[in-house]
């Protein structure tokens, strides 16, 4: 728990689905660093959300519309209903901007600046705790989290320390983790990095020898 105050940027967009009694919450982490995830999702009633406490800001603008939100952009610069989107199944989504310091999630103190998976961890405990105390209604719902690229560092490390909380009693609301889902996620870069070369050779995109270089 942080001793100074700390904002965590968020977007909520509530399931479409007429079966919500059967809900479940989404929290999508973006992936590489000073990629926020909501600056590729959508753009809906937005709210700010500290660590410890909530309060709200002016709405911000967001650079594009599109991927798994409710929205997406036809050309003539109108917001249409995205039916890919996630929520058109039964789950609500939440996608967070962090670590803080990237999108609209900020801290007035450079002591805050975030360098490893366990502070993004412990950040985002701090956040669901926050968020359920704020959003009781949704607090007994499961809770999947979910990330692309990078979020390969951060999801498995934030899905642990949610679970390790719960069993551990820590905090006044127990977050019901679910699962983790990781697309294209930069999880080993020492190990992935390396079958790129034994891709490309396999596909034919390159010679023997180029992938032997």
């Amino acid at each position: 728990m942080r001793e100074r105050e700390t904002s965590l940027f968020f977007c909520l967009a509530l399931s479409r689905a007429t079966q919500i009694e059967r809900g479940r919450e989404r929290a999508t982490l973006r992936g590489r660093g000073g990629c926020p995830s909501c600056d590729a999702k959508y753009r809906p009633k937005h709210t700010h959300a500290p660590a410890a406490n909530a309060r709200n800001t002016p709405p911000p603008q967001n650079k594009t519309i599109q991927e798994n939100g409710p929205y997406t952009l036809a050309k003539n610069l109108t917001l249409l209903d995205n039916p890919s989107g996630w929520d058109a199944a039964p789950a609500h989504l939440v996608y967070v901007d962090q670590p803080i310091g990237t999108g609209f999630s900020y801290s007035d103190d450079p002591r805050d600046r975030v360098f490893s998976e366990r502070l993004v961890a412990d950040d985002m405990l701090d956040f669901f705790q926050a968020f359920y105390a704020a959003r009781p209604e949704l607090s007994e719902r499961p809770t999947y989290v979910t990330g692309e690229s990078y979020a390969g560092h951060y999801a498995p490390a934030v899905a642990e320390r949610l679970w390790r909380a719960a069993h551990l009693g820590e905090g006044d609301v127990a977050v019901r983790l679910a699962g983790v889902a990781i697309g294209n996620g930069l999880t080993v870069p020492g190990v992935q990095f390396g079958a790129y070369a034994d891709f490309a050779l396999q596909e034919g995109l390159v010679s023997k020898r180029v992938s032997a270089e």
